[in-house]
């Protein structure tokens, strides 16, 4: 019968595909990263021809009939680290994260786009796979894809380390101040996580997110001003996964 992590993992991946563990998923996946609770679908989908469920993923296509996957947006590095094993085993081999991270440094405005170049898995989730506790890359061509696009468009990007917590509520001054001191710039709950454990299973993964916020500019988008970037954030997105352009 296997082992129970054998059996666990086959539960898990019925679960979340929900009858389409045969015909998986594409090779590229779009992975919205946020507050599942203020999701709207909406902007993702208007982006494509037409969207099919797969389970709880979807599967876009472009007017060329080209396929990508996304999930709706995920809170935190456990449900990352699930959906990612699941997608994986779907057929999933590349990966770019949508997201939003807090700055720590002057002059990076919030509504403007972080690229993480290397992320500091500093979460639970990280510490139960056993993986590296040091920054984990981006995949570099990825990355690169990513500021291409934005160029594009028009559209500048910051870039740095960015630190995953678990624990939003205890972020303070002089947590940032010793993320400061290991090259971080940015802080969010999940990129760690992503990358560590995409390297882990195989995967290339990269990220583009939204400024949300600034603790060195003491500034809080209490308006909801960062959304506006949403829609570029995406096009970005895809394009860096090579389907938009």
């Amino acid at each position: 019968m296997g082992t129970w992590r054998t059996l666990m993992h086959g539960n898990v991946a019925a679960w979340l595909l929900q009858g389409h563990c045969q015909e998986g998923l594409p090779a590229r996946l779009l992975m919205p990263l946020g507050n599942s609770d203020l999701f709207d679908e909406r902007p993702l989908a208007e982006l494509f021809a037409s969207v099919e469920r797969r389970g709880v993923f979807r599967v876009g296509r472009t007017a060329a009939g080209e396929p990508v996957a996304y999930t709706t947006s995920l809170f935190g590095a456990p449900k990352v680290a699930m959906y990612l094993e699941v997608a994986r085993r779907a057929g999933v081999e590349v990966v770019i994260a949508a997201g939003y991270v807090g700055s720590f440094v002057k002059d990076v405005p919030i509504g403007s786009l972080f690229v993480p170049t290397a992320a500091i898995p500093d979460d639970g989730t990280s510490r139960a796979y056993g993986l590296d506790r040091g920054p984990a890359p981006a995949d570099p061509a990825l990355t690169q894809a990513i500021f291409d696009a934005a160029g594009a468009r028009n559209v500048p990007c910051s870039a740095g380390t960015v630190a995953s917590i678990d624990a939003i509520m205890l972020e303070d001054d002089a947590m940032l101040e010793g993320y400061r001191r290991q090259g971080a710039s940015a802080i969010d709950m999940e990129t760690g996580c992503l990358f560590a454990l995409a390297r882990h299973l195989g995967m290339r993964a990269a990220a583009v997110h939204i400024v949300s916020d600034n603790a060195a500019d003491r500034e809080i988008d209490d308006e909801g001003r960062h959304m506006l970037s949403l829609r570029t954030q995406l096009e970005v997105a895809l394009a860096a996964l090579g389907r938009l352009e």
